[in-house]
């Protein structure tokens, strides 16, 4: 147990030692990495609302108005 507590304790120190080191650097990636715009995940469905609600009502024995190609199964 005390072996593996010196080897964390050296892990830690050469880790400090590194982000000191590297500080300028360090700091620029983390500026870009809070400055990075996420791009929107899942699709908003509020802003089309009436579209959708037109997909929704149609059932499955109804056929599409538009082919999308392959074939039918």
């Amino acid at each position: 147990m005390r072996n593996m507590r010196s080897a964390f304790w050296a892990l830690g120190l050469a880790g400090a030692a590194y982000a000191w080191k590297n500080r300028a650097q360090l700091q620029q990636q983390l500026g870009r990495m809070g400055q990075r715009n996420t791009p929107q995940q899942l699709p908003d469905y509020q802003s089309n609302g009436q579209q959708d609600s037109q997909q929704q009502n149609s059932t499955w024995d109804q056929p599409r108005s538009q082919q999308f190609g392959g074939s039918e199964v």
